[in-house]
Protein backbone atom coordinates (compact mmCIF):
# COMPACT_ATOMS: atom_id res chain seq x y z
CA UNK A 1 0.00 0.00 0.00
CA UNK A 2 1.26 3.48 -0.76
CA UNK A 3 0.83 4.90 2.75
CA UNK A 4 2.15 3.24 5.89
CA UNK A 5 -0.77 2.24 8.12
CA UNK A 6 -3.13 2.98 5.21
CA UNK A 7 -6.04 1.00 6.69
CA UNK A 8 -5.84 2.81 10.01
CA UNK A 9 -5.58 6.21 8.30
CA UNK A 10 -8.51 5.34 6.01
CA UNK A 11 -10.65 4.28 8.99
CA UNK A 12 -9.79 7.49 10.85
CA UNK A 13 -10.60 9.60 7.78
CA UNK A 14 -13.89 7.78 7.23
CA UNK A 15 -15.03 8.37 10.83
CA UNK A 16 -13.46 11.76 11.65
CA UNK A 17 -11.97 13.70 8.73
CA UNK A 18 -14.65 13.02 6.08
CA UNK A 19 -17.56 14.31 8.21
CA UNK A 20 -15.57 17.47 8.99
CA UNK A 21 -14.51 18.04 5.35
CA UNK A 22 -17.98 17.28 3.94
CA UNK A 23 -19.44 20.79 4.34
CA UNK A 24 -16.30 22.67 3.25
CA UNK A 25 -15.18 20.71 0.17
CA UNK A 26 -17.34 23.01 -1.97
CA UNK A 27 -14.94 25.85 -1.22
CA UNK A 28 -11.65 24.03 -1.76
CA UNK A 29 -10.10 24.05 -5.26
CA UNK A 30 -10.43 20.74 -7.12
CA UNK A 31 -12.22 19.14 -4.18
CA UNK A 32 -15.65 17.60 -4.35
CA UNK A 33 -17.56 14.55 -3.24
CA UNK A 34 -17.56 11.10 -4.76
CA UNK A 35 -20.92 9.37 -4.44
CA UNK A 36 -20.75 5.60 -4.84
CA UNK A 37 -22.92 2.60 -4.04
CA UNK A 38 -21.73 -0.27 -1.86
CA UNK A 39 -21.18 -3.54 -3.71
CA UNK A 40 -22.83 -5.71 -1.09
CA UNK A 41 -25.03 -3.31 0.87
CA UNK A 42 -26.45 -1.28 -2.01
CA UNK A 43 -26.10 1.70 0.32
CA UNK A 44 -25.00 5.10 -1.00
CA UNK A 45 -21.72 6.47 0.37
CA UNK A 46 -20.20 9.93 0.04
CA UNK A 47 -16.51 10.74 0.43
CA UNK A 48 -14.61 14.01 -0.03
CA UNK A 49 -12.17 13.64 -2.89
CA UNK A 50 -9.63 15.59 -4.89
CA UNK A 51 -10.13 15.31 -8.67
CA UNK A 52 -7.98 16.40 -11.58
CA UNK A 53 -9.60 17.05 -14.98
CA UNK A 54 -7.77 15.96 -18.12
CA UNK A 55 -6.64 18.61 -20.60
CA UNK A 56 -9.57 17.83 -22.91
CA UNK A 57 -12.00 17.99 -19.93
CA UNK A 58 -13.44 14.56 -20.81
CA UNK A 59 -11.96 12.61 -17.90
CA UNK A 60 -11.37 13.02 -14.20
CA UNK A 61 -8.44 11.37 -12.48
CA UNK A 62 -8.26 10.54 -8.79
CA UNK A 63 -4.97 9.72 -7.03
CA UNK A 64 -5.42 6.51 -5.05
CA UNK A 65 -3.51 7.44 -1.93
CA UNK A 66 -4.96 4.40 -0.10
CA UNK A 67 -4.26 2.12 -3.05
CA UNK A 68 -6.50 0.48 -5.63
CA UNK A 69 -8.20 -1.70 -2.99
CA UNK A 70 -9.95 1.23 -1.27
CA UNK A 71 -13.64 0.50 -0.82
CA UNK A 72 -14.85 3.45 -2.91
CA UNK A 73 -12.59 2.38 -5.79
CA UNK A 74 -13.84 -1.20 -5.65
CA UNK A 75 -17.44 0.05 -5.53
CA UNK A 76 -16.97 2.36 -8.53
CA UNK A 77 -15.28 -0.37 -10.57
CA UNK A 78 -17.96 -2.94 -9.71
CA UNK A 79 -20.81 -0.56 -10.59
CA UNK A 80 -19.06 0.86 -13.65
CA UNK A 81 -20.04 4.34 -12.50
CA UNK A 82 -19.87 6.89 -9.70
CA UNK A 83 -20.86 10.53 -9.31
CA UNK A 84 -18.54 13.45 -8.64
CA UNK A 85 -20.13 16.60 -7.24
CA UNK A 86 -18.24 19.86 -6.85
CA UNK A 87 -18.69 23.58 -7.05
CA UNK A 88 -16.48 23.81 -10.15
CA UNK A 89 -17.84 20.82 -12.06
CA UNK A 90 -21.43 20.54 -10.89
CA UNK A 91 -22.79 16.99 -10.74
CA UNK A 92 -21.03 14.59 -13.10
CA UNK A 93 -21.97 10.96 -13.49
CA UNK A 94 -18.69 9.29 -14.38
CA UNK A 95 -18.73 6.09 -16.39
CA UNK A 96 -16.21 3.46 -17.40
CA UNK A 97 -13.86 3.87 -14.42
CA UNK A 98 -10.53 2.18 -14.88
CA UNK A 99 -7.38 1.71 -12.86
CA UNK A 100 -4.17 3.20 -14.18
CA UNK A 101 -0.70 2.39 -12.86
CA UNK A 102 1.56 5.30 -13.80
CA UNK A 103 4.83 5.80 -11.89
CA UNK A 104 5.40 9.05 -13.84
CA UNK A 105 1.99 10.41 -12.65
CA UNK A 106 1.45 12.13 -16.02
CA UNK A 107 -2.19 13.09 -15.35
CA UNK A 108 -1.24 15.17 -12.32
CA UNK A 109 -0.08 18.79 -12.14
CA UNK A 110 3.64 19.21 -11.49
CA UNK A 111 3.46 20.04 -7.77
CA UNK A 112 0.93 17.29 -7.06
CA UNK A 113 3.09 14.85 -9.03
CA UNK A 114 6.01 15.62 -6.71
CA UNK A 115 3.94 15.13 -3.54
CA UNK A 116 2.49 11.85 -4.80
CA UNK A 117 6.01 10.73 -5.65
CA UNK A 118 7.10 11.31 -2.06
CA UNK A 119 4.14 9.20 -0.88
CA UNK A 120 4.91 6.57 -3.56
CA UNK A 121 1.42 6.83 -5.08
CA UNK A 122 1.45 5.33 -8.57
CA UNK A 123 -2.16 4.19 -8.93
CA UNK A 124 -5.04 6.29 -10.21
CA UNK A 125 -8.70 5.91 -11.06
CA UNK A 126 -9.77 7.56 -14.28
CA UNK A 127 -13.39 7.90 -15.38
CA UNK A 128 -15.06 9.56 -18.34
CA UNK A 129 -18.12 11.67 -18.51
CA UNK A 130 -18.20 13.14 -22.00
CA UNK A 131 -17.27 10.54 -24.63
CA UNK A 132 -20.86 9.43 -25.12
CA UNK A 133 -21.86 13.07 -25.49
CA UNK A 134 -19.46 13.47 -28.42
CA UNK A 135 -20.75 10.28 -30.09
CA UNK A 136 -24.37 11.43 -29.75
CA UNK A 137 -23.66 14.54 -31.80
CA UNK A 138 -24.27 12.47 -34.96
CA UNK A 139 -28.00 12.83 -34.33
CA UNK A 140 -29.75 15.94 -35.63
CA UNK A 141 -32.76 16.56 -33.42
CA UNK A 142 -34.20 13.88 -31.19
CA UNK A 143 -33.20 10.23 -31.06
CA UNK A 144 -34.51 7.06 -29.48
CA UNK A 145 -32.78 5.00 -26.82
CA UNK A 146 -32.53 2.12 -29.28
CA UNK A 147 -30.85 4.32 -31.92
CA UNK A 148 -28.37 5.62 -29.34
CA UNK A 149 -27.60 2.05 -28.27
CA UNK A 150 -27.09 0.81 -31.84
CA UNK A 151 -25.28 3.78 -33.37
CA UNK A 152 -23.32 5.16 -30.40
CA UNK A 153 -22.99 2.13 -28.12
CA UNK A 154 -24.90 4.10 -25.47
CA UNK A 155 -26.50 2.64 -22.40
CA UNK A 156 -29.15 3.95 -20.05
CA UNK A 157 -26.62 4.88 -17.34
CA UNK A 158 -24.58 6.95 -19.79
CA UNK A 159 -27.66 8.77 -21.03
CA UNK A 160 -28.80 9.35 -17.44
CA UNK A 161 -25.42 10.95 -16.71
CA UNK A 162 -25.89 13.34 -19.63
CA UNK A 163 -29.43 14.15 -18.48
CA UNK A 164 -28.09 14.84 -14.96
CA UNK A 165 -25.52 17.21 -16.49
CA UNK A 166 -28.26 18.95 -18.57
CA UNK A 167 -26.52 18.05 -21.84
CA UNK A 168 -29.34 15.84 -23.10
CA UNK A 169 -33.05 16.29 -22.41
CA UNK A 170 -35.56 13.42 -22.14
CA UNK A 171 -38.62 14.16 -24.29
CA UNK A 172 -40.70 11.05 -23.89
CA UNK A 173 -40.58 7.49 -22.69
CA UNK A 174 -37.55 6.49 -24.73
CA UNK A 175 -36.59 9.63 -26.70
CA UNK A 176 -33.92 12.20 -26.01
CA UNK A 177 -32.94 15.57 -27.43
CA UNK A 178 -29.61 17.34 -27.65
CA UNK A 179 -30.13 21.04 -28.20
CA UNK A 180 -28.73 22.22 -31.56
CA UNK A 181 -26.54 24.88 -29.90
CA UNK A 182 -24.95 22.24 -27.67
CA UNK A 183 -24.56 19.72 -30.50
CA UNK A 184 -22.47 22.14 -32.59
Amino acid sequence: MPLPFARQVAAFNRRVTNPILGPIVWYLPRFGRVVHVGRRSGRQYVAPMLAFPSRDKRRLTFALTYGPDAEWVRNALAAGTCVFESRWSGRLRLVDPRLIHDPQRRAMPWLVRRGLGLMQVNDFLEATGRELFARLSVFAGSFSLRAAEEVCEADLDGLAALVDSSLVKPIGDDRFLMLETIRE
